[in-house]
């Protein structure tokens, strides 16, 4: 079964009203990754992501609250890609840009935890770590603040450092291994992740924009990027998460 009718003329996708360029297919940049992409150019327009916002720490009620609301259209008609963009989206391009030594540009201890004002205050080899924000912030931030800080960038470290672990389980794995991560969750590592690259000056502009989904069908599996998935009209379809008997090629 053909993804799109050849030939067919682009639509205007009611996110953004545009087309992209470079269609999904495989073998191509997967849905997941282009999601991530789009939140992450819109974040590097906001103040909290220049330059000059290096270490300051972010977290809820230090300015990531008002981050959410930039990137949450993005995902307005594909909520359950929220979770997919954040964990095999935003975390997998920081895990290959910091974690892996075979690809790694710069190390997340200590250049991210620098450009984000919060990490590892103990020496690296201590049994027992401190952590917490910069020292700079410290004396500036209610308790509260600073633990909200400290938590989101925990929530992203410690996924960073078993990542290989679970990178490449299915969709219908992730609740049965208990890497649960719910909309609001999600959106604030796709937000938090997005505002360490543009601090360390990276952009997506190498990465096209999610294809316009035409019609409902069967399209490349966003999360994948193999195979194939179907699209409702409203929102992808996984069968996996409620036992029904599914038609996801894959």
């Amino acid at each position: 079964m053909p993804m799109k009718p050849v030939g067919r003329p682009p639509q205007r996708h009611p996110i953004n009203g545009n087309h992209s360029h470079t269609p999904e297919g495989p073998g191509t940049i997967q849905r997941r990754i282009r999601l991530f992409a789009r939140c992450a150019r819109r974040i590097a327009e906001e103040p909290l992501a220049a330059p000059d916002a290096r270490e300051v720490p972010i977290g809820e009620g230090l300015g990531l609250d008002e981050l959410i609301p930039v990137i949450e259209p993005v995902f307005e008609y594909e909520p359950s890609m929220i979770r997919w963009a954040a964990l095999r989206g935003a975390l997998t391009l920081l895990y290959i840009d910091t974690y892996d030594r075979t690809s790694r540009q710069v190390p997340f201890y200590p250049t991210v935890e620098l450009v984000m004002g919060v990490g590892l205050l103990s020496p690296p080899d201590e049994p027992d770590e401190v952590l917490g924000v910069s020292p700079a912030w410290a004396s500036q931030l209610t308790e509260a603040q600073q633990e909200s800080a400290v938590d989101t960038y925990k929530f992203v470290r410690d996924r960073l450092a078993v990542y290989e672990q679970y990178s490449k389980i299915s969709v219908g794995e992730v609740d049965a291994r208990r890497i649960r991560v719910g909309p609001a969750v999600g959106l604030e590592i796709i937000a938090w992740t997005a505002v360490a690259f543009s601090r360390l000056g990276r952009d997506f502009d190498e990465i096209p924009e999610p294809d316009v989904l035409h019609a409902p069908g069967w399209y490349p599996d966003p999360v994948t990027g193999q195979g194939e998935r179907h699209w409702n009209g409203t929102d992808w379809e996984w069968p996996e998460l409620t036992n029904q008997p599914g038609r996801s090629r894959r």
